[in-house]
């Protein structure tokens, strides 16, 4: 049992990894299967940005504020094995995301106008910069893509493949912590919004397709087959088929 404030909560396969929020709690990482600690690291009164996990180097990035760096800890030992300057414009993450899936890139963003794109077994990290005021909170990859709202409200997405921005138009959207976004296909993605709305979209902007679900969309959206799956604010768990054809 843990006691008190432990912070950000992340897993990946068995291995569970808690603690660092705003420096009230030490960085804890334990088995699952047996509930032991395998290692854990001082972060007590420092300033941390966020942790997160990056599956694909099995590593635990822990972003600092004042030393305006990352580090990448091995999960298995605790083990750091490289770290790389950030000059950090954010102060720190809510709710940080991290990556489960092996060739999911991790994003983690640095100012209003940058993040950064972590991939490869030997962690690589891409600054990426835009020109648009990103206003979303805690973004995150879905598929080739990195969606997020600008201050505008308008829905953007940073293709990581073909580098290109994919403009998808103003969303009546008004949560920062939360962007419900799914790529289905290489031409097919579906948004959620705060009003209850999904919406499905091509990467030309254009919306093929418009459903009401009931309250605002609360949770990020999986897919199941051709099943778009979220919850909503009135504790619904909602499936909705997808055109993955854009």
């Amino acid at each position: 049992m843990l006691e008190g404030t432990n912070g950000w909560l992340h897993a990946l396969g068995t291995t569970v990894v808690v603690g660092g929020w705003r420096g009230y709690t030490d960085i804890l990482v334990i088995d699952g299967d047996d509930g032991k600690t395998l290692w854990t690291r001082s972060a007590r009164n420092g300033a941390l940005h966020s942790t997160r996990i990056h599956a694909e180097s099995s590593t635990l990035v822990v972003a600092e504020l004042e030393e305006k760096r990352i580090r990448f800890i091995r999960l298995a030992d605790g083990v750091e094995i490289s770290q790389a300057p950030v000059d950090w414009d954010v102060q720190f993450t809510e709710r940080p995301t991290g990556t489960t899936r092996r060739a999911e890139p991790l994003v983690i963003q640095s100012s209003g106008h940058q993040f950064l794109a972590i991939t490869g077994i030997d962690p690589d990290i891409e600054v990426v910069a835009v020109e648009a005021n990103i206003w979303s909170q805690n973004i995150s990859s879905s598929g080739a893509v990195v969606p997020f709202l600008t201050s505008q409200r308008e829905l953007l997405a940073w293709h990581l493949v073909e580098r290109r921005m994919l403009n998808f138009g103003l969303l009546p959207h008004s949560r920062r912590d939360i962007l419900p976004f799914c790529q289905v296909s290489a031409d097919s993605f579906v948004v959620g919004t705060s009003f209850g709305e999904l919406r499905h979209f091509t990467q030309s902007g254009k919306e093929t397709a418009r459903s009401k679900v009931g309250k605002r969309i609360a949770t990020e959206i999986s897919l199941a087959g051709a099943i778009a799956v979220c919850g909503t604010d009135s504790g619904e768990l909602i499936g909705v088929e997808t055109n993955v054809d854009g």
